[in-house]
């Protein structure tokens, strides 16, 4: 039987870490956040993950090894949990006095625990003020009153000089705040002057590659150095990939639950506050006129200055009007290109359209109503001529004419590419008609289409003047959303 105070690296109990992976994943988060952190020290030499330990550390201080020992779990540590791992914490640091600190590091921990925490944050604290004084003999007994109710009398003076108890936010983010990792690794990273100008999404795709190193690295001793250049091969790959392949946005405005996805893109459209699926709230015309829209226009000056080809690929979940609007804000006449990921399948600008897809049954009809704009109804995927009927009865609103586009019969039941774009060149080429030959004041669109075609539709769509959106609502009527000055 082995004996479990052996300190071999072929001790069961010290290969625990490699033989079971479970917690791994909270610890891969606090040591891929970590390790930024401990690189800031100069002393810093190594690190090493499960094998020997959870985590060993080690430092050369004015030419003296140092080592550090964490222990990392991912549950509640209880009252007998904590004192069994403190025992074995005080064992070894018996057999190995190289070990100068040890880490207990958890999720969260029983308020006696804490409380032992707390004591040991406040005597350290005032060590500078109150060292060989009363107060801090009393705080010390204090202290050891604490951890002797937890079965560990004659600690106190050890746990000062030796013991780090963390409550971890890093491990309490995983699995269902990783957002809050990775914005926290990326700043971590950029403050290091190698890496100040790297790209978000590079350094989103930095976290995945330092992960799966220190995976493949189990039981294994690693640097700062293997870090940096884990993180640099991450950077460079990406930026060889963006000259390649372009950049990304992506669209957070109904929301979406995969937080890399998200994240590794070289743009967010974070309009979440703006807009609510549920209830289908869009926001006043104003806020795209004043925040959203120049929100945009900054993106694409922003991609423009990073000097790589002129290819965008866009994703995520959207109402039509945003589409259209991030569609704009790309143009073909800007000498954009964009990839479009309409439920997983990539939808390219310049992708050759099929037959035509749309008709105009009646043509450009002019209305008795006194208005000055075009009431433009395009339905793909729905009819919307009896909505737009109500809701110019509900509003009193009034048009100077009519262009009804429809899709010719049979109607298509899985869109591709293809479709899309026959979609877009067939409403851009009606609607700059009409405009071109009535000049009117203000082309109101309202339409019912896939959301690649509305970006597609944006991104075709030029020299038409005013554009005002409309999106539908939960009672059956129209909100006015993006209003795009197309002139």
């Amino acid at each position: 039987m082995t004996n479990p105070d052996d300190a071999s690296m072929l001790n069961r109990k010290q290969m625990g870490g490699i033989n079971a992976v479970k917690g791994f994943n909270a610890q891969l988060a606090y040591l891929c956040i970590k390790l930024l952190y401990w690189s800031v020290d100069p002393d810093f030499t190594h690190a090493m993950n499960e094998g020997a330990d959870d985590i060993n550390l080690l430092f050369e201080r004015s030419g003296r090894r140092e080592r550090h020992y964490l222990q990392l779990k991912d549950h509640h540590v209880g009252r007998t949990e904590f004192a069994e791992v403190v025992r074995h914490f005080k064992t070894m640091h018996a057999a190995d006095t190289s070990i100068v600190k040890f880490f207990l590091v958890a999720r969260t921990f029983h308020d006696d625990v804490k409380a032992v925490e707390r004591a040991l944050e406040r005597i350290r604290g005032a060590q500078a003020i109150h060292a060989g004084t009363k107060t801090e003999e009393d705080t010390v007994a204090h202290l050891d009153g604490l951890l002797t109710d937890l079965k560990l009398p004659d600690t106190a003076q050890w746990a000062l000089q030796h013991l780090e108890i963390e409550d971890s936010v890093h491990i309490r983010a995983w699995p269902d705040s990783i957002q809050t990792l990775l914005n926290e690794f990326i700043g971590q990273t950029q403050s290091f002057k190698v890496f100040e100008n790297a790209l978000r999404p590079a350094l989103v795709r930095a976290f995945d590659a330092i992960q799966a190193f220190v995976t493949d690295h189990l039981g294994q001793a690693f640097s700062r150095d293997d870090v940096f250049a884990v993180i640099r091969r991450a950077v460079d790959e990406f930026s060889q990939n963006t000259q390649r392949e372009g950049l990304g946005v992506f669209l957070d405005v109904w929301g979406d639950p995969d937080a890399r996805a998200r994240e590794a893109h070289d743009a967010i459209v974070d309009w979440r506050t703006y807009f609510d699926r549920a209830t289908r709230t869009v926001p006043p015309v104003e806020t795209w006129t004043d925040v959203l829209q120049p929100e945009l226009d900054d993106i694409q000056r922003r991609f423009r200055t990073l000097g790589t080809n002129r290819h965008v690929t866009i994703r995520g979940n959207a109402p039509l009007s945003v589409g259209l609007a991030v569609g704009a804000a790309f143009s073909a006449v800007k000498s954009y290109q964009l990839t479009i990921i309409q439920r997983d399948t990539a939808w390219a600008s310049n992708d050759a359209p099929s037959a035509a897809i749309l008709e105009s049954p009646l043509g450009l009809e002019v209305l008795d109503e006194g208005g000055t704009g075009l009431c433009v109804e395009l339905s793909a995927l729905r009819d919307v001529h009896r909505k737009v009927e109500t809701f110019k009865a509900e509003t009193g609103m009034r048009f100077a004419a009519r262009l009804v586009l429809k899709q010719t019969d049979p109607p298509i039941d899985v869109w591709t590419a293809a479709d899309a774009i026959a979609l877009m060149n067939s409403a851009r080429r009606a609607i700059r008609a009409a405009h071109d030959a009535h000049d009117f004041s203000e082309i109101h669109l309202f339409f019912s289409v896939p959301l690649g075609a509305a970006i597609l539709l944006g991104h075709g769509l030029n020299s038409t003047g005013i554009v005002q959106a409309y999106e539908e609502q939960l009672d059956g009527g129209y909100a006015p959303s993006c209003r795009l000055d197309l002139r």
